[in-house]
């Protein structure tokens, strides 16, 4: 189960925040939408952004906390919604994502967690449903599934599972009744399932079949 993230905004704004360095030549900035709401603030060198920014929603909730290194995004990132929730965090390196991220639902349960690579998924990543009971899980490889997946339905039984190569299924898949048992097996080749496929009857006797055809 995954944990909770901490409800206190102004907590998960000191998790947030990076350590500011001293920039001393930096000026503080502001920028306003065209009401005069503040929409930005934060720190300017020589007119490249430097340090910790705060964007605003034009009702004056945070929208997101950022970090700049020579006008790129670096480190950690938080963004919120309209309700001051956090919704996710990422990690830049020079203005790309690269390393953990998690993204929430509206009550602040984990909806996805795992890691970024240049800007794409990669490794293993974990989905959720909004009651926190784990969705899906499998390896990223240059930001397509690749490897072995697991899909789970929102009561935690098994639904199904199998191997993903470039990013479409290839290899030996598995589905699951409700309760739990299994209900077909087979082989898929590039995305389509090929081969002999077997029935799996309630009682365990497997009966041959086509491969069969998942479309509506």
């Amino acid at each position: 189960m995954p944990v909770r993230p901490l409800n206190s905004i102004k907590v998960i704004a000191l998790v947030c925040l990076v350590s500011f360095p001293a920039f001393l030549k930096a000026q503080y900035t502001t920028k306003h939408y065209a009401n005069g709401a503040l929409k930005a603030a934060g720190w300017q060198e020589k007119g490249q952004k430097q340090g910790p920014w705060l964007v605003y929603y034009p009702n004056g909730t945070l929208n997101a906390q950022l970090y700049y290194l020579n006008n790129k995004l670096a480190g950690q990132v938080c963004y919120f919604d309209f309700n001051g929730q956090l919704m996710g965090t990422e990690f830049y390196t020079s203005g790309t994502a690269n390393g953990p991220a998690a993204f929430y639902f509206p009550n602040g349960q984990v909806e996805k967690q795992g890691q970024f690579k240049e800007g794409v998924y990669q490794g293993t990543w974990r989905f959720y449903y909004p009651s926190g009971q784990l969705k899906r899980q499998g390896a990223y490889a240059q930001g397509l599934p690749t490897g072995s997946w697991q899909f789970y339905r929102a009561n935690g039984t098994l639904q199904q599972q199998g191997h993903f190569q470039n990013g479409v299924e290839h290899g030996a898949w598995q589905f699951y009744r409700a309760n739990g048992s299994l209900e077909w097996q087979g082989q898929y080749q590039n995305g389509q399932p090929t081969g002999n496929w077997y029935y799996v009857k309630p009682n365990g006797k497997r009966k041959k079949t086509k491969a069969p055809n998942w479309g509506p």
